[in-house]
């Protein structure tokens, strides 16, 4: 939890949720009338009503991996944090990360190449790629729960186990991005424990809810896989990510000792000299498979990725529900 959001810092900043929230209150009137705009293809929106890492990018890996078994699908991304404005497409090629942004290249890297990614700010502009370029069955945004341009067929909310212990006050007292009420707007609920032991917390029990976890499957570095037990068991770590405790959680639960660890904030760009001062520590270091895609090309063969896939353990009914929706929108 964000230091700003714990008593007594959080009360202090509530003035500037009020502001927060009646600045949504002018956006909320102003969406009723804006034109919006229905895709010919299925559309899924995967969103937060929180801002941190709850695990949309997994889910999303998850979501495009299982309906690409059947369907012609393409990710619409705005690659938040990349250093390029123009859009991008990934298809067929590794582009570099600074113009993809890192969860885009990550997930293409992990979907082997075979869901393609067009990483732009405009969802409705990136449309109009993938339908020339791809003609796709399903398009999955990425993140795009406040993008309210769009009409879509589906939406997923994705939470964590940390949202049922933190705040729920309005930015910037809280990590709330809409009030809890706006979630009414999504098909079904993702929850996403990532490390932690799966409770049998609901959010909004009349919708369908999903449990999610993380299963450490492996470490890559460079071209390689390694299993757990070819490295030694005193590391050191580092990520940029918005939830970096679940990081060393899930390591820890492995059995790896980690030693040290660094902390960096999320999407950050790693210059050369703070990877080389850990790799001087002298233990093995393990990053997040979002970070090691931003590592230098020279550094990836000293530095090991955690490999992790996403598996649900409850709500699979729902994937085989949407797949059917799909099918019949197919014809």
């Amino acid at each position: 939890m964000h230091r700003y959001w714990r008593p007594p810092i959080n009360f202090f900043l509530l003035p500037f949720s009020g502001l927060y929230w009646s600045g949504l209150q002018v956006w909320y009137l102003y969406d009723k009338f804006r034109r919006k705009v229905k895709f010919d293809a299925f559309t899924i929106v995967v969103g937060n009503l929180t801002v941190g890492g709850t695990g949309k990018s997994p889910f999303v890996y998850l979501l495009a991996k299982t309906l690409s078994e059947e369907s012609r699908v393409v990710v619409l991304t705005r690659g938040y944090g990349r250093r390029s404005r123009e859009p991008v497409v990934l298809s067929d090629k590794l582009l570099p990360v600074e113009l993809t942004g890192d969860e885009p290249l990550m997930n293409f890297i992990k979907l082997e190449k075979k869901v393609p990614f067009v990483v732009c700010k405009d969802r409705i502009e990136a449309y109009k790629i993938a339908k020339r370029e791809f003609s796709p069955h399903v398009v999955i945004l990425d993140d795009a729960f406040q993008y309210r341009k769009v009409v879509p067929d589906f939406s997923f909310l994705v939470f964590d186990e940390r949202f049922f212990i933190t705040s729920r006050f309005l930015l910037p007292a809280g990590p709330m991005r809409e009030p809890l009420e706006a979630g009414e707007r999504a098909n079904a609920i993702v929850l996403n424990y990532k490390t932690g032991v799966p409770g049998e917390e609901k959010i909004y029990p009349d919708k369908p809810h999903i449990r999610l976890r993380y299963k450490p499957v492996a470490l890559r570095r460079g071209g390689k896989i390694y299993s757990f037990n070819e490295i030694e068991q005193e590391v050191t770590a580092f990520a940029g990510i918005g939830d970096p405790e679940s990081f060393i959680k899930t390591l820890e639960g492995i059995g790896f000792k980690v030693k040290e660890f660094e902390r960096f904030p999320d999407h950050y760009w790693y210059k050369l000299d703070e990877i080389k001062k850990i790799l001087e520590i002298g233990l093995p270091v393990i990053t997040t498979e979002k970070d090691y895609v931003k590592l230098p090309d020279t550094l990836k063969d000293k530095i090991y990725a955690l490999v992790i896939e996403p598996e649900i353990f409850e709500g699979t009914e729902i994937i085989e529900s949407l797949k059917e929706r799909i099918r019949d929108s197919i014809g």
